[in-house]
């Protein structure tokens, strides 16, 4: 489903009984926001952000660029990321 992917919208999606459900934004091409059907070890489903490419002459593949809402830092004082427990949630950077 191609849809302008506003906060608003995304915060109202409610996760599918089984399986996923996918929205492209209608401003950047690439750019959807999966949302996940709830599992044991996530009860609540999975929103995630992701980058649909089509190298040349290949099929169509995905990234995953994070989730929704983004990761708050757990301790006071620290801005977004600058902590080595944001850095080592984050993983290895592949930049």
């Amino acid at each position: 489903m191609i849809v302008k992917l506003t906060d608003r919208f995304l915060a109202s999606r409610k996760p599918p009984v089984t399986g996923r459900t996918v929205h492209t934004d209608a401003a950047m091409p690439g750019l959807a926001f999966r949302v996940s059907a709830p599992t044991e070890r996530n009860p609540e489903g999975r929103r995630d952000w992701i980058l649909r490419y089509r190298p040349r002459g290949q099929t169509q593949k995905a990234v995953a660029l994070g989730s929704y809402p983004p990761y708050r830092c757990q301790w006071p004082g620290r801005g977004q990321g600058d902590c080595r427990g944001c850095q080592a949630r984050a993983g290895p950077d592949r930049g």
